[in-house]
């Protein structure tokens, strides 16, 4: 869902909505290859998911689709957050050090990772989630 959602951004700026089959071509663009198999079909149907969040919609010509002002907004969200806030986190989860305590070389991005990776620390911990 993720190059769905990337690709549904690529095309909305195209002039007269787009098609599955254009959401499909853009997809397996960036897959390489990994997803060969993604095709109209399952593009529809991943299309129908977006309408169902109302963040997609379907154009008045019946088979061309566009992304909705708030629909835009929620996606490029969903997708820096997912690429600046928590990939980054997830990382720095898997070390086994800390590099955020490092006093006189760290940024002030640095020093605000560290306190959101501590937060959330504790909210995985008083949801038991935290091993």
């Amino acid at each position: 869902m993720r190059w769905v959602a990337r690709a549904l951004l690529a095309l909305s700026v195209q002039p007269g909505g787009f098609t599955a089959s254009q959401l499909a071509q853009h997809v397996r663009g960036q897959t390489s290859g990994v997803d060969s198999l993604y095709g109209p079909r399952q593009a529809a149907y991943d299309l129908q998911k977006f309408r169902g969040k109302e963040l997609v919609c379907q154009m008045k010509s019946g088979r061309r689709y566009e992304i909705l002002p708030a629909g835009l907004r929620t996606i490029s969200a969903l997708l820096l957050l997912r690429d600046q806030v928590l990939a980054p986190l997830l990382a720095s989860t898997a070390e086994a050090h800390d590099n955020f305590a490092i006093a006189g070389g760290s940024t002030l991005l640095d020093r605000l990772y560290g306190e959101l990776r501590g937060t959330m620390q504790q909210v995985l911990d008083h949801l038991g989630l935290a091993a």
